[in-house]
Parts: C-alpha cells; sequence; structure tokens
C-alpha cells in the first residue's frame, strides 16, 4: 500500500519501488553467476530456480497478456511469488546450512 497526494505521486512512488527491486534482483543474480563456483551443484539449481521463478513473474506482472487480462495476470504473478518462492526460499536455506556444516547432510 503506497500515500500519496495524487495518482501520478503514487505511480512514480511504484515505479521507484519496481525499479528498485529489478536492480537488487538482477546484481543478487549477477554476484551469484561470478560466483557460483563456490557453492555446490544442488545450491545452485536452486537458487537458479529462485532466479526463474522470479524472472517469468516479472516479465508476467510487467507485460501482461492483455487477452487473458491484466489483473488476472498480475494476480497470477504475485501468486507465483507467494507460492512458490518460500518452498525455494527454505530449500536454499538447508543447502546453505549443509555447506556451512550448521547442519548435516541426508544419508
Amino acid at each position: 500500500m503506497r500515500f500519496g497526494s495524487t495518482d501520478e505521486d503514487l505511480r512514480t512512488r511504484q515505479t521507484q519501488d519496481e525499479q528498485a527491486a529489478v536492480a537488487a534482483g538482477n546484481d543478487f543474480f549477477q554476484f551469484f553467476q561470478e560466483n557460483r563456483v563456490w557453492v555446490d551443484e544442488a545450491l545452485c539449481a536452486s537458487v537458479e530456480r529462485l532466479a526463474r521463478t522470479f524472472y517469468e513473474a516479472w516479465n508476467q506482472y510487467s507485460d501482461p497478456d492483455e487477452q487473458r487480462g491484466r489483473a488476472r495476470e498480475t494476480g497470477d504473478a504475485w501468486r507465483r511469488i507467494t507460492d512458490e518462492v518460500p518452498a525455494i526460499r527454505t530449500e536454499i536455506e538447508r543447502l546453505m546450512r549443509i555447506m556451512l556444516g550448521v547442519l548435516d547432510p541426508p544419508d
């Protein structure tokens, strides 16, 4: 939710927030690609799945299929983030704990 004195102010703030989120995501995934050699393949695969989920959801949100309807497309994009990302994040956290030796690997 955003507050502003005008609709234009709200749209400007939303655009700024979207640009900041995209820039942060791009920075993270660029850093990951440059440093992936330091983590195991399972962790790489999970981070790549996270990146793909964000990328696909962002594309659906920012360039919705007008035949399906903007509201439906943006809602579906949001559901992908809220439904798929938490499980991927949990997997990344588990793999990181194993890699750091905090959690024992499965047999």
